[in-house]
């Protein structure tokens, strides 16, 4: 109701204003006052929840900073969430000054978009996963979140959702969990357990902003803002760290003390450390062997002999597809071979083994040689290679390529 210019308003809980009141014979319009700190109408109606927005600007910077200094400049991927971040500060800083509904659905509209566009980076980054599949993340996760947070707020009001963001929590434990039981980028997944755990209790801050009126006047908002930050920050600086580390950090030789590895890995992918092509039987545990590393873990396999003035591949293996990590031991091979004064590259596949075919083709390999009934042949030194191999094919051809260096 309206007051008359003697009278003295009754705020709600935290001094807040209500809607529509009038003070000193003026009348105060706050069309969105949610929360604890807004005591009265006007752009500084909220000074920190306002202030605090600096938080993400300042995350937004530093991230900006850093991906800008990166020569030759990253992809538009890349620069997505540093910008992001700086949109969420703008939307939530004209949210908290101007109070509208126009301006609360910017500010809401702004961190979904951060949150669709980072499950869809992190998908294609982390999991090597193509686009045209990564994107469907933003509708599967949207219909995820309507059907947690429907039922909670039909039966408990927005406070059970944790204001509609629980799903975004289970989201990104979700990720990081899936990031830690992954080999070579385990460390973006604690990365995004430690933010989880920021997250959560930035969540909290914010539900418990109304509840804490009476004894913190100023609310506990704002600590929401700065902590958020900090959650869109780890997130973010993951992609970029991402990027600069490459998905490969470096391909070695093999030492002694990962001879135990090598013969573990090779009996994962072979059946045993024997490897049979062109009619030779290798024990692929005892050749030299190179290993590609990330993060400090390894995350691929190539031994080789060097004979006759080449370089032979016997076996690569990449424990994370679509990761470089392939890319990356065939580059080093080549280079072991450039380094032991040999001018050629070359290794034996199956006819079944499609995706290797398309692989080294790619990587600028050329078929020098079909032996047909090759693998027949092998079979005999080595029985238990299978007559039917991948996509159904059977599995009877030698195929050689090369690489002239």
């Amino acid at each position: 109701m309206p007051y008359g210019p003697e009278a003295t308003p009754q705020l709600s809980p935290g001094g807040r204003v209500p809607p529509g009141v009038e003070v000193a014979g003026l009348r105060h319009h706050v069309p969105v006052s949610d929360y604890c700190e807004r005591t009265a109408s006007g752009l500084w109606g909220e000074p920190y929840n306002a202030v605090s927005n600096l938080a993400f600007l300042v995350a937004s910077g530093v991230l900006l900073w850093l991906v800008a200094r990166r020569r030759p400049a990253p992809p538009v991927r890349v620069w997505l969430l540093p910008a992001l971040l700086g949109v969420v500060g703008l939307c939530s800083l004209s949210f908290h000054t101007l109070a509208t509904g126009f301006t609360e659905a910017l500010d809401s509209l702004s961190i979904l978009a951060f949150v669709l566009v980072a499950l869809t980076v992190l998908l294609h980054d982390m999991w090597a996963v193509p686009w045209r599949w990564a994107w469907l993340s933003a509708p599967a996760f949207v219909a995820f979140a309507v059907a947690v947070d429907a039922p909670l707020i039909a039966l408990a009001g927005t406070r059970a959702a944790l204001g509609g963001y629980l799903p975004a929590l289970l989201g990104l434990v979700g990720v990081a969990v899936g990031l830690w039981l992954r080999r070579g980028v385990r460390r973006y997944g604690t990365w995004l357990l430690w933010a989880a755990g920021v997250f959560a209790v930035s969540l909290t801050a914010r539900t418990l902003d109304r509840p804490l009126c009476t004894d913190i006047p100023i609310g506990t908002h704002f600590v929401w803002h700065i902590l958020n930050a900090v959650v869109l920050f780890v997130v973010g600086y993951a992609v970029l760290d991402r990027y600069l580390r490459g998905s490969v950090s470096r391909v070695r030789a093999a030492r002694p003390e990962d001879h135990g590895w090598i013969v573990g890995t090779l009996t994962a992918a072979w059946g045993s450390t024997t490897a049979v092509a062109h009619g030779v039987a290798y024990d692929a545990g005892t050749l030299p062997a190179l290993i590609a590393e990330d993060g400090g873990e390894r995350t691929g396999l190539l031994t080789y002999v060097i004979a006759d003035g080449a370089l032979e591949v016997v076996t690569i293996d990449a424990l994370a597809r679509r990761s470089g990590t392939g890319t990356a031991l065939l580059a080093a091979a080549a280079d072991a071979a450039r380094e032991a004064g040999v001018g050629r590259l070359w290794l034996v596949t199956t006819n079944d083994n499609l995706d290797a075919l398309r692989f080294y083709q790619r990587r600028g390999m050329r078929i020098a040689a079909v032996t047909p009934g090759g693998v027949d042949a092998s079979r005999l030194l080595k029985p238990s290679i299978p007559a039917v191999g991948s996509y159904g094919i059977p599995l009877r051809d030698e195929l050689t390529l090369e690489l002239r260096l």
